[in-house]
This record gives structure tokens, C-alpha cells and sequence, in this order.
């Protein structure tokens, strides 16, 4: 006879599953979570917030009491920004009023943005009509570097207008938990879940790419349905994820059932000993009902170290369980896509067959139920739905995170590849959770050199004048000695992740007088200085890991503008003018003489800023700056020709063959949009993937990768050194900057650290599979506007100009037709050239450029 357990709970709140909150245990009694920050502004300051990027913050009276206005917003970070209120492992929630500045017309979006991971929080629409609340929280990761945490107010561009505009804001509140005062009880017999690198943010996307889910069943084992399932699943040779209930293991035939789960190649998922509702209890009662189920769960197996590398919180309700969990060795595990299963729904076969083919999507975490309630109807879904995606090729596999594959040992090591190949320096951008575990064994298995990601960013070192913070570097440092790593130093001097206070005195924005641009100056060599006089006393005998350093980074535009080599016009440039890129090597050649010192750019392979970048650099050596190198950060895109980026280095060889040359950031996205990596753009450019299929994206960056390495191959005599942009693409942050991407898969290791067709297109792309067709258009270089002036009172004149080239990573150079076609006349005033290329697979793009036409003297 078949023993049901019914949930004793209530219908599950489908909202409280996104919630992170702070609480306490009901026994305790419901107390305020702590008030971290708190600003209305009536005393006239936004203290200890400070300016974020280069708008007017002032605090202004409304009638109704003061508020802080952010005037001449135009970009995303333009507001204020917090000093360093989070910690690791806190959970908060943050709040405020914001509007448009009364007047004003149209709408824009106003958010949180938590710091160094770009995590939008309470993103919000408001207008100049009335005050909107925006409100979100925020589970900080445990392992989040403490320097490099902060939170600012970001915002998108007005609707239907990129004009700089006001916004006003008022009741900035941030409360809640210091989540770094908590750790888990200690105990030496204590066996982790066994994921690796948890992370407290409960994850919902299933491995591996193209028509794959994962399945998960929850509130098992229950004797008779749990048993028909695994019939179902061993008959279909599917695997799934199976979230158990302590006190179900431990009824009558329970721990039968989870030795059949665990003997037929399941996973286990930590669901908490009971059916209660965790979302109020603190982190102890949660760490001891978290550890005692593991113990229930290890005991009916007989097995002390079996691991269960998931949690799922009961009814989708987690307050301070994610971040407990991870401490514990579990990956927090999202409710995914649910068939509402549960008491009080149709549960009927029709209903829930329908609505789990529903939940079968690509990347999909599907949730069903084994327990709690009779599920037969449940398992007659399954075994229909399940027969149909089996038939149709679809792959069932474990959620993102948990208990990953091992690090692959039978495969060539990319240090050793390359290397043959002739390029000395293979490495990978990182922080301090790559030091660690099996990513540290992966760095060191392919890699020889290594780039801090954030923690040598100006922001990181020094957050608050005169106040350093060498944590995080130092962590990354120690690892690169010990282990025999060089590491490629970043950055120095940067108008992005660089402290408002670089361009204050006070609150006053610092001008090109004499005065403002020597204390700017001695601000930077301040900054220069200490960063080496803390390595040197940390590496006494001269022996740093620092092989070459990113001086400057990004002083380059997109475009053209005023400056001289259209220079970015930040705020070094505005302050110090062109000259505080030749100050700055001048800087970093005394406090760093034995290091190679960098340029660094994005885009360079663009043939307009390649232009750019070459002039900046001949003046650099013409005024004897100590320049030892130039950076490609290439950031690129599947369809972006490698051609282009080859002809930058024969470009900068040719310019002078002594100038070392690296790949500094290399990732390959797989959307139809790049604008590059200006982290500072203040832009939110819309992405749309490149590809429909997955897997036909994946197998097409291979051969992307095979190109391009297949070139620097060709140009190692000027290549010293590539780095790869993280380490995996788990870690890419491409797949949430500027907005999510999850299709973004840019580099040569998965989401698990195995080998990705990428790898195989740099190490031997024969093992690539079959290119899929091609979708991709050719790539037309952008071309400068083209000014021409007229004689007297003529109202045309014939313009001659330079088609553009076009190239196709499948085809090669394409043929580009313009109109109006080079050599037609052209009036006065401005006319739009289109011009169009095509494929062999019928592929099109266009693009366009100016004819500006002008009569003389005008």
C-alpha cells in the first residue's frame, strides 16, 4: 500500500521565491532590520555619498522639504555613489524616491547599481509628474572583495532623447544585514554539500547548450509515485535532480527509495528537514536544519560523504537561506519553470502534461513534485512529455552550479600550445575566486600569466583619498608568486572605476587652471607611487610577479571630436589635457622601471580608431614618452573581421618594431550588437542573439577562435602576450553587462571548466563538428564623414570618396556598392551615403556615412 504525504503548508507564493530578505526567527519576535544609511537631505548634505561621474549634485529645496538633484545627467553611473556601506554575505534592501526634475518631459529608468558587479537592483521607470519608490535587495556574495563593493544610482537615457537631463531623489534608505559576521558553526567532522564555488543567488538554467533542461522533482521521496518516476526516467535514460525532505526520507521506505536515487545516477537536492517556511529564520536555525538533513540524507544512503551539492528553500521562501547554504557547500537552486502541481491547482493529466511541454525550454530548470500530495497524475505528465523530448533529441542534465565535472587532464594546456606557437604570455583576467578550487586548477593547468580584473582598478586600491585597500590585489599577487604566474597589472590611469574624488576639491569639479591641474597630478603620481611602494615592500627583493602593467586604459573615442587623435574627452583629459597620458608613463617608468609599460584600448581593429590610437602613439614617441607596449583588448564579435584586427598589428610593427604587443581582453560575443567594452558609455544598446541555435553559435565561434589564432599564430613575432577575459564562460561578464545575455558563451572553457569548441578552434580545429550555415553578414568598416567645400555660388559639386571595404568571416573581402555612388555630385549640405554588401549566402548589411558639403568661407 502506497504511503502519501500531504503538505501541511499553504499554497506556494510564486513572488516569495524572488525575495531575499533580512528577518529574524519567529520565536524571537520580528525586530527592523539595521539601518545602514539613511539620507533625507533636509540638512542640506548627501554625506558620506559622493558624486558619481561628472554631473551637478547639489541639494535643493522644494516647498516641501529638501531633496538631491543630479543635474546634467549623460551617462548610466551620473548621481551619487555610496562609500563602503556592504559587506560580504550581507543581504540588504535599498529604497528611495526618485523622480525627473519637475518639467521635465518623457520618462526614464532609475535604479540601484551594486558595485563590482554591476547588478541592477529596483530597477524603476519615473517621469517629472510625481515621485515613484524604487526599492530591491541585494544578497551581497560571501566571497565579494570588501574594497570593491559600493552601490550608485544609475539611470537610462530619457525616452526619445539622449540629451543630458535632471533627476531629483529623496528618502535614500539602505538597511539591512553584515552578513560577514556570520560563519557557519565550526566543525572539523563537518562534510560540505560538495558544490564548488556556490554562489548565494539561487540559479534557475540548466548546463550545456541547444535543447538541453534540467529536471527537478521535489518533496520526496514518496513510496510509490518516487518509484514510478524512476521507472519513467530508467526507461528513458534521463537523469534529474531529486530536492528531498528529511522527514520523508525518514518514514517507512523512504531511505529505500533515495538508495534507488542515488544508485541510478541522480542528484540530490537539500530541501530542509520539514515542510516549514525558512523564510524568517536567522542563519544558525537555518545552518542547523540545513546541516541535520544532510546528516539524515548521509546516513540513509550510508555514505558520511555523499555529496548533495543543491538547496531549494520549502515553498520558495528564502530570507537568509541562499547565502547559509552556500557557506555550506550547496548551490541555492531557483524554482526554475514550475506545472504548479501543488494543492489548490488543476491537477488534472491533461492540465499538467500541457503545462510541463511548457516548462521544457532551452536552459530551462524545471520543477515538478514526487512528494507532498498524491503526484500519479504528475508522473503521467512526465512519462508522456518526457517520451516526446527524448524523441525529439532534447538532453536532460544537471542546473548551472552544484557539483561540477573534474578538470580535464587529457587535453593540451593552452600555455603549452600557444607557446610553441611563439607567444610567451597566456592569460586570463581573474579575482580572488580563482586562487582557489578547481578554477585555480584549471588557471594553472592552461594558463602562465594572469590580469587582476578588478582589484588593481583605481576605485579598488584607493576608494577614499589616502585611504588604500590591498586585500584583493594582494590575495591575487601571493597566488601568482607562489605558483610561478606572471601577472599583466591593471590599470593605473583610467577615466572609468576611478573615485569622483580624483577630479573634486571638495565639491567643486576641478577646471585646467594652473592650481586644479597640479593637485590632479599629485593626486595621480600619489596614487602611481603608493600602489609601487606597497609592492616593493611586499616583494622586497625586487622579484614582483609584474611583468608589464596597463598604464592608461580607453583614452581613445569612438568617434570623432575636438580633441587632438579624438581623444576621449573624460575628466584627466578636461583637467590635464593630452598631456596626463604622457605623465602617467612618465610616473609609472620611476616607480616602476623594471615593468613593461602599456597602452590599452578597445576596438582598436577598427580601421577609423586604429587610425586614432597610431597618431596618439607617435606623438607619445616623439615627445620620448617611456612607452614599452601596445594593447588590443579585443573585445570582438563573431562577424568582426580578424583581418582587421591583424592589419592593427602590422600596423603598430610597422610603426615600430620594438613595441611589444598584446591581446590584453580577449572574448568573442555571440550578439548581432558590440559596442565595444565602454563600461562608462552610459548607453544601454539593445542585444539580440547572432545566432537562433545555440549550438550552431558555439560550433561557429570554434571557428572563429581557429581564425584568429590561426593569424596570431602568423603574428607572434609582434604578439608578447594574450589574455583571455575569465577564466569560463560562468564568469564572463558579457552575460550581464549592459543587460542580461545568457546566450553569451565568448570564451574556450563552459560553464563547468570543460573544453568548449572554442578551445578546440585555437588547439587543433579539426575536432571541430561541421560548420553550421551561415547567418552572419559581412562586417563594413565604419568610414569618416566626408567634408568637401564649393567655389562661388555653386549649389553641387562631384565628390569622389573611398568605398568602404567589407569582409565576411565565412567569404573574405565582399564587394560594397554605395548611393549616391562615388563620383556623383552631391548638393550643399549634408547627404547620407548607404552602402550594402552581401555574401554568398544572401547575408546583407549596410551602413552609412556623410557628405558634408559646404561652400567656401562659410
Amino acid at each position: 500500500m502506497r504511503r502519501r504525504v500531504r503538505r501541511t503548508t499553504a499554497l506556494w507564493v510564486m513572488a516569495a521565491a524572488l525575495a531575499v530578505t533580512a528577518a529574524v526567527a519567529p520565536s524571537t519576535g520580528a525586530t527592523a532590520a539595521p539601518v545602514v544609511s539613511s539620507e533625507d537631505f533636509e540638512d542640506g548634505s548627501f554625506d558620506p555619498w559622493t558624486v558619481s561621474g561628472g554631473p551637478t549634485v547639489s541639494v535643493v529645496d522644494t516647498g516641501a522639504g529638501r531633496v538631491l538633484q543630479v543635474a546634467g545627467r549623460a551617462n548610466d553611473y551620473d548621481g551619487i555613489q555610496s562609500p563602503g556601506l556592504l559587506r560580504p554575505g550581507g543581504t540588504y534592501t535599498l529604497t528611495m524616491r526618485a523622480r525627473l526634475a519637475p518639467g521635465t518631459t518623457g520618462s526614464a529608468d532609475i535604479r540601484f547599481v551594486v558595485k563590482p558587479s554591476y547588478t541592477w537592483v529596483g530597477n524603476t521607470t519615473v517621469t517629472g509628474d510625481a515621485w515613484s519608490t524604487v526599492s530591491g535587495t541585494f544578497t551581497v556574495p560571501r566571497d565579494a572583495d570588501p574594497a570593491g563593493l559600493s552601490v550608485y544610482l544609475g539611470s537610462g537615457a530619457l525616452s526619445g532623447s539622449s540629451a543630458p537631463y535632471a533627476y531629483q531623489v529623496d528618502d535614500l534608505v539602505i538597511e539591512g544585514g553584515t552578513g560577514d559576521t556570520w560563519t557557519p558553526t565550526p566543525d572539523p567532522a563537518f562534510v560540505p554539500g560538495g558544490a564548488l564555488a556556490p554562489t548565494s543567488e539561487p540559479l534557475a538554467a540548466a548546463r550545456g547548450l541547444g535543447n538541453t533542461a534540467a529536471l527537478t522533482f521535489d518533496d520526496g521521496p514518496n513510496p510509490g509515485e518516487t518509484e514510478d518516476l524512476l521507472d519513467v526516467l530508467e526507461a528513458q535514460g534521463v537523469k534529474a535532480t531529486f530536492c528531498v525532505i528529511g522527514q520523508n526520507v525518514q518514514a517507512p521506505g523512504g531511505a529505500a527509495i533515495l538508495r534507488r536515487i542515488v544508485a541510478e545516477g541522480h542528484t540530490l537536492c537539500n530541501h530542509s528537514t520539514s515542510y516549514a517556511d525558512m523564510g524568517q529564520w536567522t542563519q544558525t536555525q537555518v545552518e542547523a536544519d540545513l546541516k541535520a538533513n544532510l546528516a539524515i540524507i548521509r546516513e540513509a544512503v550510508g555514505d558520511p560523504r555523499l555529496p548533495v551539492p543543491y538547496f531549494r528553500a520549502p515553498n520558495g521562501s528564502w530570507g537568509q537561506t541562499g547565502a547559509v547554504a552556500a557557506a555550506l557547500g550547496m548551490q541555492p537552486l531557483g524554482l526554475g519553470n514550475v506545472i504548479f502541481d501543488w494543492d489548490g491547482n488543476d491537477q488534472s493529466v491533461a492540465t499538467l502534461t500541457a503545462r510541463l511541454r511548457e516548462a521544457v525550454q532551452r536552459g530551462a530548470v524545471v520543477l515538478a513534485h514526487d512528494g507532498g500530495g498524491v503526484r500519479d497524475n504528475t508522473v503521467a505528465a512526465v512519462r508522456t512529455v518526457l517520451a516526446e523530448k527524448v524523441a525529439q533529441r532534447w538532453t536532460f542534465t544537471l542546473p548551472q552550479g552544484g557539483q561540477l565535472s573534474p578538470v580535464q587532464q587529457d587535453i593540451p594546456g593552452l600555455k603549452d600550445v600557444l607557446g610553441r606557437r611563439g607567444i610567451e604570455h597566456v592569460g586570463v583576467a581573474v579575482d580572488q575566486r580563482e586562487t582557489t578550487g578547481r578554477s585555480a586548477e584549471l588557471l594553472l593547468r592552461h594558463f602562465n600569466a594572469m590580469t587582476p580584473e578588478n582589484a588593481g582598478k583605481p576605485e579598488s586600491v584607493q576608494p577614499v583619498e589616502g585611504q588604500f585597500s590591498w586585500q584583493g590585489l594582494d590575495q591575487l599577487l601571493d597566488f601568482a608568486d607562489a605558483n610561478g604566474v606572471e601577472v599583466y597589472g591593471h590599470v593605473l590611469v583610467w577615466h572609468s572605476q576611478t573615485p569622483a574624488w580624483f577630479f573634486k576639491d571638495g565639491t567643486r569639479d576641478l577646471t585646467s587652471s594652473r592650481a586644479d591641474q597640479a593637485l590632479l597630478r599629485s593626486r595621480m603620481r600619489a596614487h602611481i607611487k603608493a600602489i609601487a611602494d606597497h609592492i616593493d615592500a611586499r616583494y622586497p627583493d625586487g622579484d614582483s610577479p609584474i611583468w608589464a602593467m596597463d598604464v592608461v586604459n580607453e583614452v581613445i573615442a569612438d568617434g570623432d571630436n575636438a580633441n587632438p587623435h579624438d581623444m576621449r574627452d573624460s575628466r584627466w583629459f578636461q583637467v590635464l589635457g593630452e598631456g596626463f597620458v604622457d605623465e602617467a608613463f612618465r610616473l609609472a617608468d620611476r616607480y616602476f622601471p623594471d615593468t613593461k609599460l602599456f597602452i590599452n584600448d578597445y576596438n582598436t581593429e577598427m580601421p577609423e580608431k586604429r587610425a586614432d590610437y597610431l597618431s596618439l602613439i607617435k606623438a607619445l614617441q616623439r615627445r620620448h614618452v617611456p612607452i614599452d607596449g601596445v594593447g588590443h583588448q579585443a573585445h570582438v564579435d563573431v562577424a568582426r573581421p580578424v583581418q582587421w584586427l591583424e592589419d592593427s598589428i602590422t600596423a603598430v610593427r610597422r610603426l615600430d618594431p620594438r613595441l611589444l604587443q598584446a591581446i590584453t581582453e580577449l572574448d568573442v560575443n555571440l550578439s548581432k550588437q558590440n559596442t565595444g567594452a565602454d563600461v562608462s558609455s552610459g548607453e544601454t544598446p539593445e542585444y539580440e542573439r547572432a545566432f537562433a541555435d545555440d549550438d550552431d553559435a558555439v560550433i561557429e565561434l570554434g571557428y572563429y577562435y581557429r581564425d584568429l589564432f590561426a593569424m596570431l599564430g602568423r603574428q607572434s613575432r609582434s604578439i608578447d602576450s594574450v589574455t583571455f577575459w575569465g577564466i569560463s564562460n560562468a564568469r564572463t561578464w558579457l552575460r550581464t553587462w549592459p543587460l542580461p545575455r545568457p546566450w553569451e558563451n565568448p570564451l574556450p572553457f563552459d560553464d563547468d571548466l570543460q573544453a568548449a569548441p572554442a578551445y578546440w578552434g585555437i588547439v587543433d580545429p579539426s575536432r571541430l563538428p561541421t560548420r553550421p550555415a551561415d547567418v552572419l553578414a559581412p562586417r563594413i568598416a565604419d568610414t569618416p564623414t566626408v567634408r568637401v567645400t564649393v567655389r562661388g555660388r555653386d549649389r553641387a559639386v562631384k565628390v569622389r570618396y573611398a568605398e568602404p571595404s567589407a569582409i565576411d568571416t565565412v567569404d573574405g573581402p565582399r564587394r560594397v556598392t554605395c548611393s549616391p555612388a562615388s563620383g556623383s555630385r552631391f548638393p550643399v549640405g549634408t547627404t547620407t551615403v548607404t552602402c550594402t554588401a552581401r555574401d554568398s549566402s544572401g547575408n546583407t548589411r549596410t551602413s552609412t556615412f556623410d557628405v558634408v558639403v559646404t561652400r567656401r568661407g562659410r
